[in-house]
């Protein structure tokens, strides 16, 4: 059940998920890349690599609003009106369309894959040190769809949109089981 924007919370949240990714790989085995069309579009490794960029991006933003630094900070915006009913409903499945610059290759890369993963857990246990300064931190960065977010409503995004697919991965590995 999605729940309001918790730093405290969201990151070792996000942390537990993006390491549940890894156990979705093992569990889906030479099947990793194999789609389950009943359940999703996508196979186990491409969630896994959308849900790790994403989840890299999501917590570079949050990073940069705490630093106070990035071209696309921006001071004051109109904060977004579409962040908190996506709180409230959660994700739509199968409704919304990725960013392009999000969306997996057809064929994912094993170490590829291995690498972004790797990068979104370092990235998620970095955060650790510096999760006090995430409500505080001034500025928005506006995501593609939803309209300018804090970093906090960033962190909130990366925990809720990992976990979202991390499901659909535990769906298609337990279909191709």
């Amino acid at each position: 059940m999605p729940t309001a924007p918790n730093p405290t919370a969201d990151r070792p949240a996000l942390l537990a998920a993006l390491t549940s990714f890894q156990e979705r790989l093992v569990q889906a085995g030479d099947r990793r890349s194999q789609v389950a069309p009943d359940v999703s579009g996508w196979a186990v490794d491409q969630h896994t690599y959308h849900a790790a960029l994403a989840g890299s991006l999501a917590l570079q933003n949050v990073t940069n609003l705490i630093a106070e630094k990035g071209m696309l900070i921006r001071l004051e915006a109109e904060p977004s009106v579409l962040f908190p009913k996506l709180v409230e409903l959660g994700f739509p499945r199968g409704q919304t369309k990725s960013p392009r610059m999000v969306v997996p290759p057809d064929a994912v890369d094993p170490e590829v894959l291995a690498q972004e993963l790797s990068g979104a857990i370092a990235a998620a246990n970095e955060l650790e040190s510096i999760v006090d300064r995430v409500t505080a931190a001034p500025g928005f960065i506006p995501h593609q769809m939803l309209g300018a977010l804090t970093a906090e409503q960033w962190l909130c995004f990366a925990r809720m949109h990992t976990e979202h697919h991390l499901m659909i991965a535990t769906e298609v590995a337990d279909a191709l089981a």
